[in-house]
């Protein structure tokens, strides 16, 4: 595992408060396909079968799941649940090397579309057999909708809380959204909580690329509870903030330790944070040190990886100071981040029926996404590429319906806080 961390600046001014970006890029260790040997685990399928879903959408989406689960082993555990206001198990949670695979496509293949909608008692059967794993076996429960919920637990606050206490159990939540009609606040809410991924399939066709890079990401990954701890010179009113998705923030007693998620082999990845730093007198304090420790499993041995790296910040007199050199890579991992938190204001405004709003939020994103893009001879590949993709994904928004641009910019403003390529474009 490699590490670098930069910040914004390498240097403010003596007297004046100031924000100050900080970036800390991890790299994930490679591991080649043919080395890996990875830990069991569990997917539980949980399909909307509601008469919606008949013919094209249903059709796609067991077509997929069984094209996909020859990328799993025969050690793996899987099970396949439907639900409309009933539930029917198809498959118990069972290694796939006790059932064959084309039993299991059998059984996938009689599923049949008809009913109402209750998600909530589809995913309930659905947590339930992912606790059936064997302990200390990770599970995955992939939800794929839709429509709105008509029947049941209706609330997504209350999705959210039950996904979040299924992790307590090593259970994630990932879900997939199909068509214009599902409801993304019940299913974002729902992966929010559960430390998933949320995808969403508008076009039918799409729920294949959504599945696969479920399955990909599980296949791949090379670190899992991956933490940053940072350590703050011991200054009265210095704050720091991480920027984007987190799983969890402690307060230390020399800043904050944060966790995140997973990791893929080889992966880079940008953790960007804002640092406040009140009025300081140059003659009192030259420099500033910000240390960032990583920490990590190793998916395969088990063992807990760490990286160190600093950063120095000097503070300069009044009268010597001038604007410094801003770090480019720096300004666009914060910008990437923040957009986030547009991306879903945007999307909300959508979903109230206000699409001028919602383009005009888009706008002014547009406007910081160009001044970032003056200097994208300035940006890293991955940043470079990044910036390149919000530009693209952000004019795409402005030709959107409201209920297509709620479910788009819901959508994405999750990927920006995970730092997450779109798969579609891979």
């Amino acid at each position: 595992m490699k590490q670098i961390s930069k910040l914004e600046v390498p240097y403010i001014q003596e007297g004046k408060t100031n924000m100050v970006g900080a970036l800390v890029e991890i790299t994930a260790p490679l591991v080649e396909a043919r080395d890996r040997k990875r830990k069991q685990q569990a997917v539980v399928f949980v399909i909307d079968r509601s008469g919606s879903m008949g013919g094209k959408p249903l059709e796609i989406v067991k077509d997929t799941i069984n094209e996909i689960i020859g990328k799993l082993d025969p050690t793996d555990l899987v099970s396949v649940i439907s639900f409309d206001t009933q539930v029917e198990n198809h498959v118990s949670l069972i290694p796939l090397g006790h059932m064959s695979l084309q039993g299991i496509r059998q059984s996938v293949n009689e599923i049949e579309a008809r009913g109402g909608t209750n998600i909530s008692l589809g995913y309930s059967a659905g947590l339930n057999e992912a606790d059936k794993a064997p302990e200390g076996v990770e599970s995955r429960v992939i939800l794929l909708s839709d429509g709105h919920a008509n029947s049941g637990v209706i609330e997504p606050s209350s999705f959210a809380k039950t996904a979040a206490s299924a992790t307590e159990h090593l259970i994630k939540t990932s879900t997939i959204g199909i068509g214009e009609s599902y409801d993304e606040k019940i299913l974002e809410q729902m992966s929010q909580g559960g430390a998933g991924n949320h995808f969403a399939a508008i076009e039918v066709e799409e729920a294949v690329t959504g599945l696969n890079d479920e399955i990909d990401g599980l296949l791949e990954r090379s670190l899992t509870k991956v933490q940053i701890e940072v350590f703050l010179p011991e200054i009265p009113g210095i704050k720091i903030q991480p920027l984007g998705y987190t799983r969890k923030v402690k307060k230390t007693d020399r800043g904050v330790l944060v966790t995140y998620g997973e990791m893929a082999s080889n992966e880079t990845r940008g953790f960007a944070f804002v640092v406040n730093i009140p009025k300081l007198n140059a003659s009192e304090k030259r420099r500033l040190d910000i240390s960032f420790k990583a920490k990590a499993i190793d998916v395969e041995s088990g063992e807990q990886l760490r990286a160190l790296s600093r950063a120095e910040l000097d503070i300069v007199e009044k009268s010597r100071y001038s604007a410094p050199v801003r770090d480019e890579n720096v300004a666009a991992e914060v910008m990437a981040f923040k957009l986030a938190d547009i991306k879903k204001q945007a999307a909300e405004a959508a979903q109230s029926g206000d699409l001028e709003q919602a383009r005009t939020i888009i706008r002014g994103a547009q406007t910081e996404v160009e001044l970032i893009a003056k200097n994208l001879d300035k940006l890293s590949p991955r940043l470079k590429q990044k910036i390149i993709d919000e530009r693209s994904e952000l004019a795409q928004f402005m030709h959107y319906r409201e209920s297509e641009l709620s479910k788009r910019a819901t959508e994405s403003s999750y990927r920006s806080a995970r730092s997450k390529t779109d798969p579609r474009k891979r």
